[in-house]
């Protein structure tokens, strides 16, 4: 699953459910944000900037598959980020208190974690964070909000609409909080439940909540119509070819007409059968 822009986006808008999660003491956050440096071509997934500059920075990287180089690519942006912070005239007076950057990575499952030397990184388990995370404050709303990425399917298909109203419930949340959070679960249902057909996926997702009312409902609503226009457009031809085909022409002279060729007219009128059931669609009035 596609995780890095979800953990992003929830805990640049909440560094403070990162801090739940982990346990890890942060200062008060002024900002959080993606970061590049280009000269090094090194990304990290998310910088959280302490209000007060001379606390500590911390890196956050999410590793949800295997990669031998997590560890140095982490330190490589953490390096980078303190050279950011701590410029060459500064370091060079006595008097100065570099700014500090911490490291942390968290991954998907122990497999992921390479057996190599993290370079000081703070290394987490994403299931063991859930686990801590349940026994320290069991009505967080970030376990339910997860519970795609770990409950089996079944045990998900069953209990989401109970996970869904423990989000949108929580009175004690702001309507923005609630926002991000049920479209971030419903991202995360999707993304589990990809193998369903579109139709069965938005019939989930609608008894959750109304379709218009969400990012992802809106998306499967214009996807819905974008397939109904399509059958619509493959019975219009199927049609004409059929009504042409009753007036005696061949083939090729509905190839002419049309400007189709024959496999395509053969195509059309056994594609409609085959969404009909082995039936032909009936004509349209």
């Amino acid at each position: 699953m596609e995780t890095d822009h979800t953990f992003y986006e929830l805990f640049s808008h909440r560094p403070e459910w990162l801090a739940a999660l982990t346990g890890v003491d942060l200062p008060k956050i002024k900002e959080a944000h993606a970061l590049s440096f280009k000269a090094a071509e090194a990304r990290c997934d998310l910088v959280l900037e302490p209000v007060d500059s001379r606390e500590v920075h911390t890196l956050v990287e999410f590793q949800f598959y295997f990669d031998w180089s997590i560890f140095n690519r982490t330190e490589l942006s953490r390096q980078l980020l303190w050279r950011k912070l701590n410029l060459q005239d500064d370091c060079r007076r006595r008097r100065y208190r570099p700014r500090a950057v911490q490291s942390l990575v968290i991954f998907g499952s122990p497999k992921q974690i390479p057996p190599t030397d993290s370079c000081g990184a703070a290394v987490f388990v994403f299931d063991d964070l859930l686990d801590a995370l349940r026994d320290r404050e069991p009505n967080s709303p970030l376990l339910p909000v997860f519970s795609p990425l770990f409950d089996s399917a079944a045990h998900l298909e069953k209990n989401a609409k109970i996970h869904y109203r423990q989000i949108v419930d929580r009175r004690d949340l702001s309507d923005a909080d609630r926002r991000l959070l049920t479209e971030i679960y419903l991202r995360l249902i999707a993304q589990r439940f990809k193998d369903k057909s579109p139709e069965l996926l938005r019939k989930m997702i609608a008894e959750l909540t109304p379709l218009a009312e969400t990012s992802l409902g809106k998306s499967l609503l214009a996807e819905g119509r974008a397939e109904g226009r399509a059958q619509g457009q493959l019975e219009a031809r199927a049609d004409l070819i059929r009504s042409m085909k009753s007036r005696g022409l061949s083939d090729a002279q509905i190839a002419e007409f049309t400007g189709l060729q024959a496999e395509e007219i053969r195509a059309a009128l056994a594609e409609v059968r085959s969404d009909t059931g082995g039936k032909s669609a009936p004509r349209r009035k």
